[in-house]
Order: C-alpha cells, then structure tokens, then sequence
C-alpha cells in the first residue's frame, strides 16, 4: 500500500471534502482524486462516495480511516517522542466503538471515568453500525462497543455484554416548533402523551433499538403522529429538534444537558418506556488494575455510640473487634466482579441471600468513587455495602458470612456476639445513648422496632381544610394569638389563581462572593441537591434577602420540583425563565422575573435549616399558605385551631356579607353587636 495516497485519503475525510483538502495538500483537485482512485484499486473496493456536493465514506472507507487515523497517530506520537524523549506508546490506548444509536452525551458518561483515572488511557473513539463494531471487537481491534442493544445471540464470536443502566424517555420540542403548530409549553405538558399526536415526530431508524419500543409505546397510547423524519444518527435527530422540525425523545437522564444543549423544552417523560446501554466486551469481566482480592466482612454497627455524633458511623463501627473480615481471599483476577453470591445466616438461619449484580453502585464505580477524595494504599479494605435482609443481633447470636465467586469461596467468616467489658469515661467523652431515631435506622423502621409512629402535622383532612382558607382569613386569626411577623411579603405569584398548602423544606443562599462561590457554587450544589430531596407535597422555600438582581431558579429546577409532586416554590428573590416556569404548572411566589443568573448575586449554601424568606422565619416542617393575596407561615402547633377559627370565621363573615347585600347598614352589623349577634346565632342553630 502507498501511505501517500492513504494520507491523502485521510486528508480529505479530515478537512471534509477534496477542494479543501487540496488546498491543504497544495495539490489540484483532479490530482487528488486521481491518487485516491489509486488507493481504491489497491484496496479492490470504493472508499469514497458522493454525497450532496461532497463526499463521504463507504462502509470500506470507514474502516480505512480507522487504521489511517492510528497510523498518522503513531507518526506524530513518534515525532513528539523524537523531540522531548518521551514515549507516548507507554501510555494504555482504550479503543471503544460507540454504536451509531447510542447518545453522544451517553457515550461521554460512560467514558468519563476512565480518563479521570490517574494514569488514563488514551481514548480511541470509533462510531459505526453494530454488526461492523463487534466484527472489530472480535479481532481485537476494539477494546470495548457500547451499544443499546446485547450482543446478539446468534454471534459466532464469544462476547459478554454488561448493562450499564436503563432511563425514561423524556419528549422535547423546540419553541419554533410549539408557536407554529399554535401550542403553548403549559398546554403541551398538561395533555402528555396526548400532545403527541398533533405534533410531527422524529424519529430514529429502524436499527435502533428504542424505534420498535416507541412504536409499541405510540400504539399502546393510541397516538399515531405525523412522522416528519427518521434518522440514523442521534446527534442529527436532534439537531433537526433544536430547528423546530418535529418533536425527538432523548434519555431522561439527559433532560437538563439536552434541553440546554439543543434550547428546546421538556414535554413529559415516559416512564414506562425505556432506554438500555449495554458495554460489550471479548472478556466476561471488565479487570480493575485497583482491587487485588475480595473476601467477607460483617460491619457490625453499634448504633448507641452514633447519637452523639449525628449518624456518624466512625465510632459505631470503627473500634477494635467491629468489623471482623476473612477467612480467605479470592483473588480478582479471575472472577466477575457483577457475579459474586453473598450470604449471611443468624443462628444458623439464612438471612440474606443476593449477588453484586443488585449493588446501586457497581465496584469498578465505588473504587474510582472513592480514589477521587483519597488515595488508597495497597492493602486497603473497601466495604461496599449489604444486601436486604440486615438484623438486630443481641449478645450470643452467632452471625455467618460467605461470598462465592463460581466454584470459589472464602468459607464462612463466623463470629459470636459477644457484650463488651469495657467501661466508658463519661469526663473525656461522650457516653452510649439510644434513642427512637436510632432504635427505627437500626430494625430499618418504627414498625419494625415496636415503635408507634408520630402522626404527620399535615394530614389530608388538615390539607383539605386549609385549601379551603383565603390566606387573609388564617393572618388574622395568627394575629388574634400575637402572631403578626408571619407573612412573606415582597411575593406574588408568576400565575394569577395560584394556591397551595405545603409543608416547608427549606434553600439558604448567602451574598455572592467570587471565592466562595467557586468552592460552593459549582458541581452538585446546595441548590441542585434541595431540588432534588424535595417530596410529594412539600414547599420548596428559598432566602434570597429579598435580592432580586437575579434568579434564583429556573425552568429545569421548576420541572424537577413538579416531576417530585411538590406543592409549590416560594422564594423572595428573583426567577429566570419566568414564563417557561410559570407553563410547568407548579405554582411560583417570587419578588419577580429577572434573566440573571444565580452567581450574579448569590451563593447556594445550605438546605433543611431555618431560614429568613420575605422578612419572616421559616424552618422545616412550618406549615405554608399560598394564594393571590401573598403567603403565610403556620407554626405547626396551632394549625388546627387556626383552621378551624378561620373557617368559623369565613362562614361569619359570609353571613355578614349576605345581610348587607340585602340593605342593612354595616354599623352595628360589622363587627356584629349582641342584637346580630343573637339573630346570626340562632340563625346557624336554626
């Protein structure tokens, strides 16, 4: 083979086309095209085709520019080795073909840890059709295919596929799209999935594996939408989304990088369709250079000594004799770290019964986790967690585990409870305490440790009656018990109408300032995390300092709090994005609009403490009041007895109003003298 006509070919694929390629080259087209028919009958078959007024690659051609790619790579790695004496072929190159369907931005993910590590590979990316990938796989040409489908049964090469996670389908569509087909984002997220079928589709190809799943999903909901176009690749799909071509799905997970990425608009999620990422390899395992060995262990946990320490579980189970491990190792090169069975008897009783498969986490993923915020010395322990099914033991329970790994073991670890003999120095420490709290994590619930659980304030039938309340109705009865610093002023609703009742869970931000705004504000902030531990229910209420020279969320967090069933978003700052968020359809009291962004004036600091929201005291757990007349805060203690004084209230004041209505003076009527008074009692007894 001529490697001068194999870089020209390179060249042309790389600028995008001959012209510019000879340009590059210093060559004319018509010599370039002729250099390159030569390197085609050497090779015996077409590596180039026309496309449009370019040209693109054949299935051959792609091929060819992946070893083009590596050769010419090797070339500058030695040119570079040659100059600073360096060797770059040291350094582990990771080849990983990325089937076409499979999300960019999924691709990345699943990449990302491995150039985190501390010496990390170089990757070597190769995007085609499956069937190419594994052909490649098999002659190990690649390393690893990610795909969104197995490896199909009937391949003749053994392979092991690894399922990396499943997600919902999230539907978006872009603002272009939405005005001229004449809906709003409010209407359209209020009639999904219904929505789909006045709106053009795309859609990927039949290749991919989503495409039969979401006709599946489109029949079963008897939406049967014009389809504008199909698509291959999914960068392409999406690319026509983001023109307003037609409305595209995207993994749930992605829904913040792709509606920020493409600036389109989240309709709704489809739950009950899924998506699926498999990792493909030539080796049952995916080998972890870290972990030399894995053996048992029981973590027993004291659950006396973590009261004094918040839940901490460093004394509960970091003292001599806590955590007995053995009583052999397996070594981990030769197993499936996915496929270890793990067993726990008490008494002789099997208690627990699982394999690594169920972790939340996988081990590759809890060691990486872990080596970002220490290093770990050879000959570290990691735990990584239980199975369902933990106890309470007592003094002289006998407790067994055994992990297996195929035909291997490491036997029972065996141990006996046994009552410590050791006395605790109540004048240079704290002292064993239990309370319920610690009694409910220990058995894993109240019901379970014999406890009776505390009915909730808020309960549906108080919900009921306070959605019945003007909010003005409950200010004045606070104010009759002393309570006039109750209200959150300097709000209003971003939608008139809105009303809500709500349990507070609170969002503190402090005055933004540069250094502590990049130690705090960036990656999974206070503010990320509060939107996403708010319940079903509950009020989201943020302290801005009644700042409003910037927002303090938008339409993506606004989604988030619904899609979790909040009840409503309280801040007395400002909010970006304020119609998007006012169409998400959970109500919004903010000091108003504004389109800049947090770390302009603020920094997201702390969540679930007592806050300052609108000149008054919140904490969490405050009952809190909504409609268009602004919000009140209820200490949870008087709930009852304000609603139900305000309702007395109301049905009074009604009558009032009916008496006037008929022509009666108010003096004397309003307040009621003993006359009306009489007559209004007698009336409501009547």
């Amino acid at each position: 083979m001529n490697y001068k006509h194999l870089h020209y070919f390179w060249t042309v694929l790389r600028a995008g086309g001959i012209v510019r390629a000879s340009e590059q080259l210093h060559l004319t087209p018509q010599t370039l095209s002729g250099q390159i028919k030569q390197l085609e009958e050497r090779v015996g078959q077409p590596l180039l085709r026309k496309a449009g007024r370019g040209v693109e690659p054949t299935d051959a051609g792609r091929l060819v520019m992946r070893y083009a790619d590596e050769i010419f790579a090797l070339g500058a790695a030695l040119q570079d080795a040659l100059a600073t004496g360096r060797d770059a072929r040291r350094t582990a190159v990771l080849r990983v073909g990325i089937a076409d369907p499979v999300p960019k931005a999924v691709a990345f993910h699943v990449l990302e840890p491995a150039m985190a590590l501390p010496e990390a590979p170089r990757l070597a990316c190769h995007e085609g059709g499956l069937t190419g990938l594994l052909g490649e796989l098999a002659v190990r040409r690649l390393d690893l295919v990610v795909s969104d489908v197995p490896a199909p049964a009937s391949l003749s090469v053994r392979v092991y596929t690894h399922l990396l996670g499943r997600s919902g389908v999230a539907f978006f569509a872009a603002p272009r799209l939405l005005r001229a087909t004449g809906w709003t984002v409010r209407r359209a997220r209020q009639s999904f999935p219904a929505c789909l079928a006045h709106l053009p589709l795309l859609l990927p190809s039949a290749p991919a594996a989503l495409r039969p799943r979401l006709d599946a999903w489109l029949r079963q909901h008897a939406l049967a939408p014009a389809v504008a176009a199909e698509f291959d690749d999914s960068a392409l799909l999406k690319a026509f989304g983001r023109e307003g071509q037609g409305v595209f799905a995207a993994p749930a997970v992605l829904a913040e990088e792709v509606a920020q990425q493409y600036q389109v608009q989240w309709l709704g999620t489809a739950d009950d369709l899924l998506e699926e990422f498999y990792a493909i390899s030539v080796e049952r395992r995916i080998t972890h250079p870290a972990v030399a060995a894995i053996t048992a262990a029981n973590d027993f946990g004291l659950y006396d000594l973590r009261a004094n320490d918040k839940g901490s579980n460093v004394r509960s189970k970091g003292g001599d004799g806590y955590t007995p491990i053995g009583p052999t190792l397996i070594d981990a090169a030769g197993i499936d770290p996915a496929s270890l069975r793990l067993r726990t008897w008490v008494n002789g009783d099997l208690v627990q019964d699982d394999t690594t498969a169920g972790l939340i986490f996988p081990l590759a993923q809890i060691v990486a986790d872990l080596s970002q915020h220490f290093t770990l010395e050879t000959g570290d322990l990691i735990l990584t967690g239980t199975p369902a099914g933990s106890s309470v033991v007592v003094p002289g329970d006998v407790v067994e585990v055994q992990v297996d790994a195929g035909p291997l073991s490491t036997g029972r670890l065996r141990t006996t409870v046994v009552q410590g003999a050791r006395a605790f120095d109540g004048a240079i420490g704290s002292l064993p305490a239990v309370d319920d709290h610690q009694r409910a994590e220990a058995w894993g619930s109240s019901d379970a440790a014999g406890l009776i659980a505390g009915a909730p304030v808020l309960t549906a039938a108080l919900r009921e009656k306070l959605s019945r309340v003007p909010v003005a109705a409950l200010s004045g009865q606070l104010r009759k018990r002393g309570l006039n610093d109750v209200t959150i002023d300097g709000v209003r609703p971003l939608t008139a109408g809105s009303r809500f009742v709500g349990t507070a869970r609170t969002l503190r931000f402090l005055p933004h300032r540069e250094d502590l705004f990049a130690a705090r504000g960036a990656g999974y902030n206070a503010q990320k995390r509060a939107f996403d531990a708010v319940e079903e229910g509950e009020v989201l209420v943020i302290e801005a300092r009644g700042e409003t020279g910037s927002g303090t969320l938008g339409d993506i967090l606004a989604i988030r709090a619904h899609a979790r069933g909040a009840a409503a978003i309280v801040t007395d700052g400002g909010v970006r994005d304020a119609e998007a968020v006012a169409a998400v359809g959970i109500p919004v009291f903010s000091a108003g609009p504004h389109p800049a962004v947090l770390g302009r004036r603020h920094i997201p600091w702390e969540t679930d403490v007592a806050i300052g929201c609108g000149g008054t005291t919140v904490e969490p757990g405050d009952i809190v009041v909504g409609d268009g007349d602004g919000v009140i805060v209820l200490p949870p203690a008087l709930a009852e007895e304000v609603v139900d004084a305000a309702l007395a209230q109301e049905e009074e004041d009604a009558w009032i109003a009916r008496q006037v209505a008929s022509g009666h003076p108010v003096d004397g009527l309003f307040p009621m003298n003993a006359a009306w008074r009489d007559r209004y009692e007698s009336e409501r007894s009547s």
